[in-house]
């Protein structure tokens, strides 16, 4: 999710906003699901984008599975 809403950003354990991840994954220095697999969040986003922005499958799940594996979290590098 851009994070281009500080109302959008996930906390830290200290209250302070996480630059790295929004409100929907981070809460208090801690991941909501902790054991979601990036496959599984790629499904759920594809989800929530035909869902909540009325966008095509097929639209939804490219962008999905483009941009969740670079996020922080399951980056390799």
């Amino acid at each position: 999710m851009p994070l281009t809403n500080i109302g959008l950003y996930g906390t830290n354990k200290d209250g302070t906003p996480s630059i790295d991840y929004c409100q929907f994954c981070f809460r208090k220095g801690e991941f909501v699901d902790p054991d979601i697999t990036q496959d599984q969040m790629i499904a759920s986003t594809t989800s929530y984008m035909i869902k909540g922005f009325k966008m095509p499958e097929v639209q939804a799940r490219e962008i999905s599975s483009l941009l969740i594996p670079r996020l922080k979290r399951w980056s390799k590098n």
